[in-house]
């Protein structure tokens, strides 16, 4: 038997060999350490070792082996079950593996390999430090959607065509609103590539990140983003708002969004972004302040007025006492006669033999 013949002459297996059938030796060599451990394990039969009921395959033979269990491309997990079912040797499973990736056929047919671990995006210290952008499509209508990594607050453009051009006007038009920012993220669209483009960022000194090709998910602030748009316009139109523009509809979606405190921050993009909220319908349930106190102030003025207006009108030969404005005199109030009505907050009034105006404020 070929087998029996090279197990003989391979240096291992051959020592191997005579120990089970004069005794193992105490301690082995790095070399022997495999069969050591299981030497219990071990027979022999027609000059082959037998692992329990699985032929231990002598270096020689074990390409030829690899070869044969890899016929038809089974795979690693079913070569590894074919070889458990009749032979055996030293670190077979780890040459079964290096098999398979040495073989370009299976290579080329094997499945996606599972999900890398998430590395998140580092948030950003300030509002519109980094945002992400991306292209949205509804029907016949295109939308630059840009999404702020700090605040969550989104920016969306509508757009006729996503030329390169058109693509930098609208994106000059939010950094007018909200200043040049630092970075910016975006996938590997044709305006994005552009020289055009490059030139765009380079003059206003913002770095430009480009996601590797065929991975929406380095972008997936932009990608849930544009989903979000997208629900939303469908949701608006189911619900029977296909009659309004594009924009009104655009505009009720962005006024919700932005005032909807955000899953991953917790907050609302508004607060983080202005540092206040915005006003809703929402804002009429909750009691307002402001027009609390103004209704007070207003009540306070009708009780003043109403208290000043009594017994403050007078006609010709009425009492009346009049301020003393001279300092020297310790007399505060003098005792004075109407003479004349000059109007209806101004009296001419003789204190004495002398007369003067004495204006009565009603207010």
């Amino acid at each position: 038997m070929d087998i029996g013949k090279a197990t003989l002459q391979d240096l291992v297996p051959s020592k191997v060999h005579d120990w089970v059938i004069m005794g193992w030796p105490e301690a082995s060599t790095e070399d022997f350490k495999p069969y050591h451990t299981r030497r219990n394990e071990l027979s022999r039969e027609q000059n082959c070792i037998l692992l329990g009921s699985r032929v231990i395959i002598p270096q020689v033979f074990r390409g030829k082996m690899l070869k044969e269990l890899h016929w038809e491309h089974p795979g690693v997990c079913a070569m590894k079950a074919i070889a458990r079912t009749c032979v055996c040797w030293p670190k077979m499973y780890e040459e079964i593996e290096r098999e398979i990736k040495l073989f370009s056929v299976c290579q080329n047919v094997r499945s996606s390999p599972p999900s890398a671990p998430l590395i998140p995006w580092k948030w950003a210290t300030r509002p519109f430090k980094r945002i992400h952008i991306d292209f949205c499509q509804k029907g016949s209508d295109y939308f630059l959607v840009v999404v702020d990594s700090r605040s969550k607050w989104i920016e969306v453009q509508h757009m006729t065509s996503i030329t390169t051009e058109k693509t930098i006007n609208e994106l000059r038009l939010i950094f007018a609103q909200h200043g040049l920012l630092e970075e910016v993220v975006s996938d590997n669209g044709p305006q994005f590539v552009s020289n055009e483009f490059s030139e765009f960022m380079h003059k206003n000194g913002i770095k430009h990140t480009l996601t590797p090709p065929y991975h929406p998910q380095s972008n997936g602030a932009a990608e849930r983003a544009v989903r979000v748009v997208k629900e939303a316009l469908v949701k608006q139109v189911l619900e029977g708002n296909k009659s309004r523009s594009i924009k009104h509809r655009l505009a009720d979606f962005l006024l919700r969004c932005r005032s909807t405190p955000h899953s991953t921050t917790g907050a609302v993009p508004a607060e983080l972004l202005m540092r206040r909220r915005l006003r809703t319908r929402l804002s009429l349930v909750k009691p307002d302040l402001a027009q609390t106190v103004e209704s007070k102030r207003k009540k306070q003025k009708e009780y003043k007025d109403f208290k000043s207006h009594q017994n403050r009108l007078f006609v010709e030969n009425d009492m009346v006492r009049v301020r003393n404005t001279q300092a020297s005199n310790t007399e505060r109030w003098i005792l004075g006669k109407v003479v004349k009505v000059c109007g209806p907050r101004t009296y001419l009034v003789k204190i004495g033999r002398k007369t003067r105006y004495m204006f009565m404020l009603i207010t």
